[in-house]
């Protein structure tokens, strides 16, 4: 989503030293929701950007917005539903292909650019499914797989599932035309990121662009966190081995007993470690839990408990007289924060993914927890009379797991040209020009190679390695200086589609003047030049003002 609107350079103070420059001229109230935090890097939408923003208070009933879990599904012992999320990617059909001589039940969360961009692929998907009694079921993985959704408001968050919808509803149909009674459409968010917009903003979001029609966000309980006996699928592609990669997922599948499985058909490596194909010595995690017993079924694989579930018969009960809301805040280095404030008579628990809880209590409360690299979620349960459970949020978040400075990600033929790693390790210099001026104009700098001119300059080195934040995508952290204030300590992260070469948002932050914090400032880009290492866009602030910028790989 794009903002419609900007607030000309002309209309900004013209006296005022870069870093106000970059500063609000006024502070606004920061909503205590949690959204998934992708390390430091994640922009959040600023006020204005969207008509309606996310609420400050929490859902106030969890299941309203229908999280489905693996209990949902009504899974049993030894029953795993595979998905693959942020297709079509190149291997997309030929794992489909795999799949279908396999007899494997799949779900594939297709992210509407890429099935625009390869719609070949997103039929072929639909096609195999119909010629197998409806093996396959195409969900809806939002639009661009950009900003999480809490961030992008009401407004975004529709455009983002309505414009997937408008791509993918024919082919989500098509899939389930054979072996089901009619087709569900369901839903994962990008990063398992929506239940933190409140229960409000959800049901507007639910009244319209078709989102109503949607079964989810569906989550997962297999292979979305990497430690040292469970596996994270896009972390895997780091520093760790196919090997270990595959023992993680079949450790976590005998510790849960039965789940919804993480995976990312867009890459590589994953339709190598499911199908066998490519790897050293020929092992496939499908057979390797197949041989353990494990059987793979459809998410409808027990139509009842799915059925019942959509028509929300298994909500829980509202308690107006509790409330809870949090806040998830990823300091880096696997260390979170959440911060718990509640108010009612009811103890709270806190739990991390499929853990027992580790933390009960009254009242307000900050949990300090140390966590692997991969998505993760939180939820904070209200127990009330009878040991029930009142009141319950999730709210879920990524810890970036590191790359491999010689392995694949960092050097695969996939890589954009400017997204290799050593143009991005520690040290790595780049350039940020802001406030655009006509280069005729008093105090205008010239940008090298180029006819632009910016009032402003900031030097940015690269403060640590880039990690990954998801399949392909990849987090930077710099360092910001200015030649005139050399005290200022702010720092800037980006997060890049490796593929593309695509800036997809970004952030100032860790912002001072003097002993005074300031609020985050945004960056939305606009155009990316990859070859030139050139990229353009808008700087938002919580004023709601904004100028133009260029950021720019040093020479």
């Amino acid at each position: 989503m794009r903002c419609g609107w900007s607030i000309p350079y002309s209309a900004l103070p013209s006296t005022k030293t870069p870093q106000e420059m970059l500063m609000p001229q006024s502070l606004v109230r920061r909503s205590l929701v949690a959204s998934s935090a992708l390390g430091l890097i994640l922009a959040a939408v600023v006020a204005g950007c969207g008509s309606t923003e996310p609420s400050d208070s929490a859902s106030d009933d969890d299941l309203t917005t229908k999280n489905l879990t693996a209990t949902s599904f009504g899974l049993a012992d030894k029953e795993i539903a595979l998905t693959l999320d942020d297709g079509p990617g190149p291997r997309t059909v030929e794992l489909a292909e795999w799949l279908a001589e396999n007899k494997v039940p799949a779900t594939f969360f297709m992210v509407g650019k890429n099935a625009k961009a390869d719609p070949a692929s997103v039929k072929k998907v639909a096609e195999l499914s119909n010629a197998n009694n409806g093996l396959f079921i195409i969900g809806n993985h939002s639009m661009t797989h950009t900003t999480p959704l809490p961030k992008q408001g009401v407004s975004g968050s529709i455009d983002e599932i309505a414009n997937a919808d408008a791509i993918l509803k024919d082919s989500i149909a098509l899939a389930q035309k054979v072996g089901y009674p009619s087709p569900i459409a369901f839903f994962r968010p990008p990063y398992g990121a929506f239940t933190s917009l409140g229960a409000a903003n959800v049901a507007k979001v639910n009244e319209n662009a078709s989102a109503g029609r949607y079964t989810g966000p569906v989550f997962w309980d297999i292979g979305g966190e990497l430690t040292a006996t469970t596996s994270a699928d896009w972390a895997c592609w780091g520093k760790v081995t196919m090997d270990r990669c595959i023992d993680g997922y079949v450790a976590e599948a005998k510790l849960r007993k039965r789940g919804v499985m993480l995976a990312h058909d867009v890459h590589s490596k994953t339709v190598d470690m499911l199908t066998g194909k490519g790897t050293a010595n020929g092992r496939s995690l499908i057979k390797e839990l197949r041989a353990a017993g494990y059987k793979f079924v459809s998410l409808r694989a027990h139509e009842a408990a799915v059925q019942n579930f959509g028509n929300q018969s298994q909500q829980l009960a509202s308690n107006a007289e509790v409330t809870i809301d949090a806040a998830v805040n990823n300091l880096g280095g696997g260390r979170v924060i959440v911060d718990v404030r509640t108010a009612g008579d009811a103890t709270i628990k806190v739990s991390f993914d499929q853990n027992p809880p580790n933390a009960s209590f009254r009242g307000d409360k900050q949990i300090d927890v140390t966590l692997a690299p991969g998505q993760h979620f939180v939820t904070v349960s209200a127990i009330g009379a009878n040991n029930a459970v009142v009141k319950q949020e999730r709210y879920t978040f990524i810890v970036a797991a590191d790359i491999a400075q010689n392995g694949v990600e960092a050097n695969g033929t996939d890589n954009a040209v400017c997204v290799k790693f050593d143009l991005l390790k520690v040290g790595s210099q780049f350039n940020l020009f802001h406030g655009k001026l006509d280069c005729g104009a008093a105090g205008a700098q010239q940008v090298p190679g180029t006819t632009e001119c910016y009032r402003f300059k900031a030097t940015l080195s690269a403060s640590r390695n880039p990690q990954l934040v998801g399949a392909s995508e990849w987090s930077t952290e710099l360092d910001m200086t200015y030649a005139s204030d050399p005290s200022d300590k702010s720092k800037v992260g980006f997060q890049i589609d490796a593929r593309t070469g695509e800036m997809e948002n970004g952030r100032r932050f860790n912002w001072k003047i003097g002993t005074t914090s300031r609020p985050d400032a945004t960056f939305q880009v606009t155009s990316s030049d990859c070859n030139a290492g050139i990229w353009r866009g808008t700087i938002r602030y919580a004023s709601g003002s904004s100028e133009e910028f260029l950021y720019k790989r040093a020479q």
